[in-house]
This record gives C-alpha cells, sequence and structure tokens, in this order.
C-alpha cells in the first residue's frame, strides 16, 4: 500500500512540475501568427539615455505557397521607422535601407538580427528599458498588419539562437 501512496504522489509531483514548466515557456514565448506567418521572439536591445536609435529584431516563417513583404512598421516610442540591412562595401559596413521591403519567400524563415538585416527606429521619444515592452504595427503586403510586442532586452542576454 506504502509504494502505491508513493508512485501517486511522484506521478502528480512529475505532472504539477510538467504544467509549470508549460506555463513558464509559454509566458515567456511571445510568437503572433498572421495568416500563414509567424513571427517570433521580436526584440530591442536596451538604449542608452539620450540615444535615438535603436534596432529592433525578430523571426518570420512563412508557411505559405507564394511570398509575401514586410514593408514597414509604426510604433508610439519612435517618430520614423525604416527597414535595413548591413553590407560591406570597400571593406566598410554600411546600412542600405529597403525601400521594397524585407521579401519573406514561401516556406521560408528570414532572420532579423544584429548584423544583419532589422528594423531601425529612428528619432526615438524615450530610452528604451530592459524588461519592458513596446507595442509595435508591423505592415506586410499581402497578410495586412498586426500588432506585436517587443520585449525590451539587455545587451547582454540579447544573443538568440533561432
Amino acid at each position: 500500500m506504502g509504494k502505491k501512496i508513493l508512485m501517486s504522489f511522484l506521478v502528480k509531483i512529475l505532472i504539477i512540475l510538467f504544467n509549470l514548466s508549460f506555463l513558464n515557456n509559454f509566458a515567456f514565448s511571445h510568437d503572433y501568427y498572421l495568416g500563414k506567418l509567424t513571427i517570433d521572439h521580436p526584440y530591442i536591445i536596451e538604449t542608452m539615455p539620450g540615444a535615438k536609435v535603436a534596432g529592433g529584431y525578430l523571426k518570420i516563417t512563412n508557411r505559405g505557397s507564394s511570398s509575401d513583404y514586410l514593408l514597414g512598421a509604426e510604433s508610439l516610442f519612435s517618430k520614423k521607422i525604416e527597414l535595413h540591412a548591413m553590407i560591406i562595401e570597400n571593406d566598410i559596413m554600411k546600412m542600405n535601407m529597403l525601400k521594397d521591403g524585407i521579401e519573406i519567400p514561401a516556406g521560408k524563415e528570414i532572420l532579423l538580427k544584429p548584423g544583419g538585416l532589422h528594423i531601425m527606429f529612428k528619432e526615438l521619444n524615450k530610452p528604451l528599458k530592459k524588461a519592458e515592452k513596446e507595442k509595435v504595427v508591423l505592415k506586410f503586403k499581402k497578410n495586412g498588419k498586426i500588432i506585436v510586442k517587443f520585449a525590451i532586452e539587455s545587451l547582454h542576454n540579447s544573443k538568440h539562437n533561432h
């Protein structure tokens, strides 16, 4: 009888731990869905006081059968937003504004990350502080608009392996 009670108790503990683990992952996960697009972990690296620009990063997966384009974004914390790609020209790294947007090919994923494709928030009207979240409207050519919350992350914790 004692072994049955102990096994029952251990099973209940395992179920509780599993549920807590699931809820914890769910609470820290911030994926968004728009049509056949998945927007995964949008984040901005915290800014120093007085900074006027910040980079936005995320992963977009297109599960559809045709390409879509990220055309731009809007926010209340930034007066101007541009889509950029980092390029190396004559051994100098430069930012190239993408006026036609960023293509998300059918069946593929695009990673916006430091040193590559990114969303450039310009003319910030406040510092972006670690652990806060900022709403941004992302605009896509085919799938329309979606509001996502960009997590503000510490410079030291911003290395993601998506």
